[in-house]
């Protein structure tokens, strides 16, 4: 009987009381070394050691202790979007912003759109079914979690929620700690195989869960990459996208990628960055409305920022929640926004249109065509004319805009 069984694609050896009786030990470790021989060409020190190495498929190669991959023998494949151009399956995103702006209702309106299948509010696609998981450390769960998963229409009952807090055993000693990515990784793979449907991971805050301060500074570069380095293998392993939900500096300046706390591992190991934060006006003013804006994206086309506001929802019996309620989408990154560019472009769109306007009404597709020309982007000019109270009237087939109090002509 062979000392090795196949485990989840592992060759794992079987205990030596099973077949010790029918074979002496060296007998044994004769038969060990023969399998991992046959496996293919294996360093001796891996055969010394007695440890089977990870079976390779047909597009690696095993040189010594490295593995090749040959690019002619790997298949490609298309990328598998969660959310198509923000959010993808297999991929780490990153969701910065300053505390208490709304992030974690982000987070929530995403998995309530992926455990009822829902479309998504940008009309990208519809969000694929399944389960998500959450690591939360900041929120309770009875008052403050699973309130904003039912007001976003959340189907509760595909929503895993991990104790921040894991068994620990020291010698013959029980005690809890607190989760940590780097340690606990092979545990999240158990959950994962029991809710095989698993689509996302929602890690919030991220920085709670690197580890000790002795152990890993969130702020060194080769610290960050070798907790979330395994991370980034285990969610293209299992098919799972993971988002990383973190917080800006305290006073940061620069650019948008400078201001995400910690190390900019966090952002440069993630395929798509987003930044959460208040909208401002022409007037530098905040709107009220909030934004969900790119930092970084490398893998898609760029897409534009997404627009949402909050709103408050009974539960019934005195429990009321947030949620989040998702407007148009508006032209710009998160460096624009940041910067106050945001504002500025929307000045030049609203003088545009009340100096386009002023004499009188005018065809809506000229108004289209002579911003284009400006280089107004579509977006900002409806953006623009929604905000100026600009209105539209079809006379004789054609539509066009007007500033309210004026006569549109009569064709």
């Amino acid at each position: 009987r062979s000392p090795l069984a196949a485990q989840g694609g592992l060759l794992l050896r079987r205990p030596m009381a099973d077949f010790c009786s029918a074979v002496d030990s060296a007998a044994v470790l004769a038969d060990q070394r023969a399998e991992i021989e046959a496996m293919g060409e294996v360093d001796e020190q891996w055969l010394e050691d007695g440890d089977p190495p990870e079976t390779l498929n047909e597009a690696e190669e095993r040189i010594g202790r490295l593995t090749l991959v040959h690019a002619d023998r790997v298949e490609m494949k298309p990328l598998n979007p969660l959310w198509p151009g923000r959010i993808y399956i297999g991929k780490l995103t990153t969701l910065a912003g300053v505390p208490d702006q709304g992030k974690s209702l982000v987070t929530c309106d995403i998995a309530a759109r992926v455990t009822r299948g829902m479309a998504w509010p940008d009309d990208s696609g519809i969000a694929p079914k399944g389960t998500v998981i959450f690591l939360a450390a900041e929120d309770d769960k009875a008052d403050t979690i699973v309130p904003r998963l039912a007001a976003a229409g959340a189907d509760l009952s595909k929503v895993k929620i991990l104790n921040s807090l894991v068994l620990s055993q020291k010698g013959k000693s029980k005690s809890r700690r607190t989760f940590s990515i780097a340690e606990d990784i092979a545990e999240l793979t158990k959950v994962i195989r029991r809710y095989p449907d698993t689509r996302v991971l929602f890690v919030d805050p991220t920085n709670a869960y690197m580890g000790t301060s002795k152990e890993t500074d969130s702020f060194r570069d080769s610290d960050v990459r070798a907790v979330l380095g395994p991370l980034k293998e285990w969610a293209e392993e299992h098919s799972v996208a993971v988002v990383l939900v973190t917080h800006f500096k305290k006073g940061g300046t620069g650019t948008a990628l400078d201001q995400v706390m910690g190390s900019l591992a966090f952002v440069a190991l993630s395929r798509s960055s987003w930044a959460f934060l208040a909208e401002k006006g022409s007037d530098g003013e905040p709107t009220g409305r909030k934004l969900l804006a790119r930092i970084k994206q490398n893998i898609t086309k760029p897409v534009d920022a997404l627009a949402c506001h909050i709103e408050g929802v009974e539960l019934g019996n005195g429990i009321a929640a947030p949620k989040m309620v998702w407007e148009e989408e508006v032209e710009g990154d998160a460096n624009m926004f940041m910067s106050g560019g945001g504002g500025e472009k929307l000045s030049i769109a609203k003088a545009f249109l009340l100096g386009t306007l002023a004499e009188g009404p005018v065809k809506a597709s000229e108004v289209r065509a002579d911003a284009e020309n400006s280089g107004i982007a579509k977006k900002t000019l409806e953006r623009a004319k929604k905000e100026l109270g600009i209105g539209s009237v079809q006379k004789a087939g054609a539509w066009y805009w007007h500033v309210e109090g004026t006569e549109v002509p009569v064709m």
